[in-house]
């Protein structure tokens, strides 16, 4: 869908298109993040361009918050309006770049813990599980951070900044040993800064007989650009 219109701001009035887009995946697949395209041209059936080049950056694909179904992400770019007289747009070429989560690494601890704390290493970073509680049917867990990744090409990822682990409240999960049964936090605290973390949570009900614990150290990600041109886009009359 296109839509051509003018917006003000009450001092200058600025002519603008917008081009409605949907991005399509089949069902085992699974986008880590947005898709985010590189707008490269637009012009009109008399050769002129229409790149937006405002405040607005065409190179950011803005989803929409109501997609559906869940294999679609709704997205839009900006161009500039047309001048009165084209007919058309006669091209649009950008590339697509989509990028997909195929491995989470983890760390697990055996759990109950027993009198000894469980320490776990991954390439430099020491993840020490040193409580585990279970109180008014919820259970406690707290594990400690330190250290800073050996291996220097891989310190800026989604997990890692500067070769120091990005920690959040999602990187834990509780195992029970059942099928689809695996239990998320219900909440989660953390204090101290750069190599040393201690993190702690604390989990719902688990109904269940608890395994283990999981700690989410890493993953792999892949990206892929994919060049495209969309031609002769009708404008509104």
């Amino acid at each position: 869908r296109l839509s051509v219109n003018h917006t003000t701001d009450f001092e200058d009035t600025i002519g603008t298109a917008r081009l409605d887009l949907s991005v399509f995946w089949p069902l085992e697949v699974h986008p880590h993040g947005p898709p985010i395209i590189d707008l490269v041209s637009a012009v009109d059936d008399r050769g002129r361009s229409l790149k937006w080049e405002g405040a607005e950056p065409s190179g950011v694909l803005t989803l929409s918050s109501a997609s559906k179904p869940p294999e679609r992400e709704g997205a839009w770019i900006w161009l500039n309006r047309p001048n009165p007289d084209a007919v058309k747009i006669a091209s649009v070429k950008g590339r697509l770049k989509l990028r997909y989560l195929v491995e989470r690494k983890y760390v697990t601890f055996e759990l109950p813990l027993g009198e000894k704390a469980q320490v776990r290493e991954y390439d430099g970073i020491a993840i020490t599980l040193d409580s585990f509680t279970v109180k008014n049917r919820e259970t406690w867990v707290s594990l400690e951070i330190s250290g800073q990744r050996r291996t220097g090409e891989h310190t800026e990822t989604e997990w890692y900044e500067d070769g120091r682990m990005k920690v959040h409240g999602n990187m834990a999960v509780l195992k029970t040993g059942k099928p689809d049964s695996d239990v998320r936090p219900s909440s989660w605290g953390r204090e101290g800064k750069d190599e040393k973390w201690r993190l702690s949570w604390v989990f719902p009900d688990v109904g269940a007989k608890v395994t283990a614990l999981q700690f989410e150290v890493d993953g792999v990600i892949v990206e892929d650009v994919v060049p495209f041109e969309l031609k002769d886009i009708p404008l509104p009359k």
